[in-house]
């Protein structure tokens, strides 16, 4: 395995000092946290470590076709600087065609480590730290030590970063950086990896080269250093152990303000109006119009949506001076995006006005541009360097498309497209892959996709179930003996030649 091609080439990770000559024996992990919902409208607190390979990777690598070209990515792409050379004839690494873990059951690649009750965690603030702490020493610890297998060989555990929200990497960090920090009337610096926000360093700076860039991992987020600081990592870097999580940041961040502003937008326009409807055309029947469309939409590609409608309440525009958000969950964002996605593309045959064109021309690259920048993510292993490029095409027209319009909003006294922290967030990981980009003899590229916790999010749902149903008295042991149960039983479903 290449772990350089793994871990990503901004990190210098501290396997490649300790363990230099037996990297094809380390075992690569993340850690994830999260808290689901519990008893009485309580939350359940766990941890989990999430293994980044999807289990048919070893059979995927023998029998894949060796090759850096892509099906689906064109393969002359529009950036040019980015050619590089031609490289066919390299060997390729076995990590190259290692398969994410989005697909079979999720209880395959990930294991709890603690589950516990709000009514236990609140009532002693230090457990969860305490907790984390034991994890972080026995995790070093496996660092230097390994673990013996068959053969005496020794397999060292390591740790890759924590997977999580921005919300609960503060938690366990405790940031004096962070989105919460973003000041209203005075600058102030609320990013954890730079120092954007500080005056003359704007956050919403999404040029090629933004003002903030030389501020990337100067000084540290924290006063003190946190628990998850003992296992061992980039010692220059240790901020960067906190992942971003382009589940959180796309579909539950930047996709559900896109979608509704534009909707909003296009509600403004009166491209819902019907004059000879009895109903009138006040914007909640306006909004309930749309839903209309989009049902029609979903009927038509046949996609089943969980929300049942549309109205204020669920954009989260309670009057015209707010900026819309659909408070939605990210499959429904997703079903939202590719409906205005055509939606746009029918207003663009027959517009109001003139000068609506070129605004909803941008509107639809930007739409496109999320959707397709989602779909070359989750269908790719790691990238080829075709599909990298592809992919930062995509990342570019939709920070740029997202900031064009927000500045037109603003022109035009239209509050929507609100500039939140998850495009900053995006450009940072845009940003990973320019640089890396820049390497012209680089060929394997580290596909975000793999810190993404959306699929530990169907963890923390299936054990907070579990939660709910069993003994409160005895709820962490019965989860924790539950939750091996079921993964032996899909252990052998999906193994059923391998001895138990």
């Amino acid at each position: 395995m290449d772990f350089g091609r793994l871990i990503g080439p901004s990190i210098q990770h501290r396997v490649f000092e300790q363990h230099e000559n037996s990297l094809q024996y380390c075992l690569p992990f993340y850690l994830y946290g999260d808290e689901g919902r519990g008893r009485r409208r309580g939350n359940t607190a766990m941890f989990m470590m999430d293994f980044p390979f999807g289990i048919r990777s070893a059979a995927q690598a023998q029998t894949r076709k060796r090759k850096h070209s892509c099906d689906c990515c064109p393969q002359e792409p529009s950036l040019k600087k980015f050619c590089g050379e031609d490289h066919g004839a390299v060997p390729v690494s076995n990590a190259c065609f290692a398969l994410h873990n989005y697909k079979e059951h999720s209880f395959l690649t990930r294991f709890v480590m603690f589950c516990l009750p709000c009514a236990t965690y609140k009532a002693f603030p230090t457990l969860v730290p305490f907790l984390l702490d034991l994890i972080a020493k026995d995790l070093r610890r496996l660092f230097f030590e390994g673990i013996e297998i068959e053969q005496h060989r020794i397999v060292t555990p390591v740790c890759l970063g924590l997977k999580a929200d921005i919300k609960f990497h503060h938690y366990v960090a405790n940031f004096s950086r962070w989105y919460t920090r973003m000041g209203r009337t005075t600058d102030a610096e609320y990013c954890h990896e730079c120092l954007a926000g500080r005056a003359g360093m704007p956050a919403e700076d999404i040029s090629e080269r933004p003002s903030w860039e030389r501020t990337i991992f100067t000084i540290r987020p924290w006063r003190a250093e946190p628990v998850l600081s003992q296992i061992p990592f980039d010692g220059n870097r240790p901020e960067q152990m906190y992942r971003r999580d382009p589940f959180h940041t796309l579909k539950m961040g930047l996709f559900r303000h896109l979608t509704a502003s534009i909707l909003a937008v296009c509600i403004l326009w009166k491209y819902f109006d019907d004059l000879l409807s009895p109903d009138g055309n006040s914007i909640p029947i306006l909004i309930q119009r749309a839903h209309g469309h989009f049902q029609l939409w979903c009927a038509t590609f046949h996609k089943s949506p969980a929300l049942r409608t549309f109205s204020k309440s669920l954009m989260s525009w309670p009057n015209l001076s707010t900026s819309p958000w659909f408070n939605t969950k990210g499959s429904d964002v997703m079903l939202i995006t590719r409906w205005l996605d055509d939606f746009v593309g029918q207003l663009l045959l027959d517009p109001k006005e003139p000068a609506h064109i070129p605004v909803m021309k941008v509107m639809r690259s930007a739409l496109k541009a999320a959707k397709d920048s989602y779909d070359v993510m989750v269908s790719h292993p790691l990238s080829s360097r075709a599909c990298a490029i592809h992919l930062y095409e995509h990342m570019c027209t939709l920070l740029n498309g997202y900031a064009w319009l927000a500045r037109w909003s603003l022109e035009n006294d239209i509050t929507a497209f609100a500039m939140v922290y998850k495009i900053h967030a995006w450009k940072h990981e845009a940003l990973d892959l320019f640089k890396a980009l820049k390497n012209k003899t680089a060929i394997k590229f580290l596909n975000p996709a793999i810190h993404s916790c959306e699929i530990n999010e169907d963890v923390i749902g299936r054990v907070s179930r579990l939660s709910r149903l069993v003994d409160s008295r005895s709820m962490e042991r019965r989860c924790l003996q539950l939750f091996l149960v079921k993964c032996r039983f899909l252990y052998k479903r999906a193994f059923p030649k391998q001895p138990t």
